[in-house]
């Protein structure tokens, strides 16, 4: 619809050119508003402007009312207000001075500490990187020299596999070396002494728990696995021979002859040699020490144990105080003997490593009761004689689950019986097993066996742990009929059978004999003894004097010889006569270690004879008169003969057939001794075979 000024336009359109007012003002026409009434957008603004104006004024007019209002109810309460507890102005420019200067202060103080350590972190830096600088130089030096050992070295190698047979050069690789050495010929040559071939055997030193030996590949290994488990061992049955089969023979080493040397220490009363004839152990009464000696060459030029000293006359032999050894608490008692154990290292790297027992009695009058002996036992090597006088922390366990271990380097053991008296006199003697680390002894009327364990779980010193106490025997009484004295104790057959021999005084002197059969867990299986009255032997054996090591063989009394059978699960001995061996009334006999040779001794003297056991011959190759003290030392490899002043020891110069190998598997007929190695089933991965603490061949069977 048309707005009323358009209308109103068009209503005059035909005004014959006259030029329409209300055309002329249509701009300002504002909502129809006759142009008559100047209703433009001039009159617009400026009615607008008065308007806003008068607004305005009338804001302005309330606004100042209220200010004032507002201005009059402020002063109204600052007049009401009581200021007199204010602080004055100079009271807050005083606060205000004393926290800048404290401010100031703070941050000073601040900053000379911030400098101090400063300084001191730049000089420590500077330091530290003159250390590593000096280190740098020091580590090239030995990289240097470590280059230069290892190519000399290499060159050694070298050297020696080509004097071998197989050219080799210092340049090549130790792969092309390697390859080398298992080029080299084999055959000839001596087989290793410890009787076995083992090398089919597969275990490595990872494959065996660590503390533990073994034989493999005709090497010694030492296990460093570390890992524990507890599980129940079960001891392999005996090796069943086949009948029949194409086999290969196994030889090893067997004692030929016996040789004879004058060797000087006779000087000293307490002392022994190891059983690789390499170390003497003395106790000099004198200076109250233990004094080392190796075997060399004296100043004579003769073959003798001689104190090693170095260029500048320093002596390289280690002697040793009581105090030295941590031995203590024997004020009021007397050294009475010294022992070697077998050898046997079990953890050390070294092949020289066994063990000496050092037996001491109560011999002074004292105040409170003691204990009757004491025996300290250590770990000794016969390379250079140092005793081991520490034990030692080792950990076992598996990756996160480690386990301290106290390893013993030294033992302690007491008797349980006390005294005040001095008994330095009393009948004593210490026996080590020759096939174990059992130790016999005897005080008195008593012989008190013990073992001993290398390890326990735990940080505690603690000898009850191990060491223990496997039986108490006895080897003489003081009786109403007669009295009986210790003479001697052996063990034979892998520890399975323990001899006494006693004296008796009853219608002149007489020899009793005590036999024990024993089981592998060193439980009695049965006993045989002869007294003032009965025989439990006889008709079988006249009195056995001794037993051969392997316990095939016995010698009785009477000089003969027998065959012994033992059923080690009844204790029962059946025996049949052998030979003679031309020396009746015997006091004394002792096979050497693999039973080559015979030592009897009579009222006549000492007999050295050969043994011949499937000829049933014996012959006399050395013969004492008048002599009749030997003393067994280092375990049956050697013998002292004491008014010549001569150690007789056994030498190997004879192969003998050992074992056999059928269907990939090892059987021996003279098989290691037990407990030479320590590494059991249990302690071996499974699978792996090896020659551990039985002496015969076994598989692993560790799960890991």
């Amino acid at each position: 619809m048309p707005k009323v000024s358009e209308q109103w336009s068009k209503a005059n359109a035909t005004s014959q050119g006259k030029t329409d007012a209300n055309l002329a003002n249509d701009a300002l026409h504002l909502g129809g508003i006759e142009a008559n009434d100047y209703a433009t957008k001039r009159y617009v603004q400026e009615y607008h402007n008065g308007k806003e104006t008068a607004l305005k004024q009338y804001i302005n007019q309330q606004d100042q009312a209220m200010l004032n209002e507002a201005k009059e109810y402020t002063n109204s309460q600052i007049r009401n207000q009581d200021f007199s507890n204010f602080a004055e102005l100079e009271d807050l420019q005083a606060l205000n001075n004393n926290l800048s200067s404290q401010i100031t202060e703070g941050l000073n103080a601040q900053k000379q500490y911030t400098d101090k350590i400063t300084n001191q972190i730049v000089s420590d830096t500077n330091a530290n990187f003159k250390d590593v600088e000096d280190a740098i130089g020091t580590l090239n030096g030995s990289v240097n020299d470590l280059f230069q050992s290892v190519s000399n070295g290499k060159a050694q190698v070298a050297e020696a596999i080509t004097d071998k047979g197989v050219p080799t050069s210092a340049s090549d690789s130790y792969s092309t070396m390697a390859t080398n050495i298992r080029s080299i010929p084999s055959g000839g040559g001596s087989i290793d002494p410890n009787y076995v071939n083992t090398s089919d055997a597969t275990a490595t030193a990872s494959d065996i728990l660590n503390g533990k030996t073994a034989y493999v590949k005709g090497q010694k290994v030492y296990g460093n696995l570390i890992y524990t488990k507890e599980n129940e061992y079960q001891v392999n049955p005996d090796n069943p021979y086949p009948d029949k089969a194409e086999v290969e023979l196994i030889y090893g080493e067997k004692e030929g002859e016996l040789d004879i040397k004058k060797v000087k220490h006779n000087d000293y009363d307490i002392y022994d040699i190891s059983s690789d004839n390499k170390l003497l152990v003395v106790y000099d009464e004198d200076d109250n020490k233990i004094k080392t000696f190796l075997k060399g060459i004296n100043s004579f030029g003769e073959e003798a144990f001689v104190q090693v000293e170095n260029q500048t006359g320093e002596l390289q032999t280690p002697e040793y105080t009581f105090s030295d050894l941590g031995i203590t608490g024997i004020e009021n008692y007397e050294l009475k003997k010294m022992k070697f154990s077998i050898m046997n290292a079990n953890q050390s790297a070294s092949g020289y490593e066994c063990r000496i027992a050092f037996l001491f009695l109560h011999s002074v009058q004292s105040d409170v009761a003691e204990p009757n002996f004491k025996c300290f036992i250590f770990r000794i090597s016969t390379y250079d004689g140092t005793i081991k006088t520490q034990n030692e922390q080792v950990q076992i366990g598996t990756t996160g689950s480690i386990n301290t271990s106290t390893y013993y380097n030294r033992w302690e053991i007491s008797s349980t019986g006390t005294t005040t008296s001095a008994n330095s006199s009393a009948t004593n003697d210490i026996i080590w097993s020759p096939d174990s680390y059992k130790l016999a002894v005897v005080y008195r009327y008593d012989a008190y066996i013990y073992d001993f364990n290398d390890s326990y779980l735990g940080t505690q010193a603690d000898y009850s742990k191990v060491v223990t106490q496997l039986l108490n025997l006895t080897v003489g009484d003081s009786g109403m009929v007669y009295s009986t004295s210790y003479r001697s104790l052996t063990f034979s057959a892998n520890d399975k059978i323990l001899n006494i021999i006693k004296t008796a005084s009853y219608s002149g002197t007489k020899y009793l004999h005590s036999t024990y059969v024993l089981d592998t867990n060193f439980n009695i299986l049965k006993s045989y003894s002869n007294g003032a009255y009965s025989d439990e032997l006889a008709g079988k054996i006249n009195r056995p004097m001794t037993f051969s090591n392997d316990g095939l063989y016995t010698v009785g009394y009477d000089g003969n010889i027998y065959s012994s059978t033992i059923n080690y699960t009844t204790g029962e001995i059946e025996t049949t006569l052998v030979a003679s061996t031309g020396v009746s009334n015997i006091t004394k006999a002792i096979f050497s270690k693999d039973n080559k040779f015979l030592i009897v001794i009579n009222s006549n003297g000492i007999y050295i004879k050969s043994t011949d056991f499937e000829n049933g011959t014996f012959s006399t190759l050395y013969q004492y008169e008048n002599v009749f003290d030997l003393n067994i030392i280092s375990n049956l490899k050697s013998f002292e003969i004491k008014d010549t002043q001569e150690i007789i020891k056994t030498v190997s110069d004879e192969q003998v057939l050992v074992g056999l190998k059928y269907q990939g598997q090892t059987f021996y007929n003279n098989i290691f001794n037990k407990s030479r190695y320590t590494a059991k089933q249990e302690d071996v991965k499974a699978g792996k075979t090896f020659i551990g603490f039985d002496g015969i061949p076994e598989t692993g069977t560790m799960e890991v």
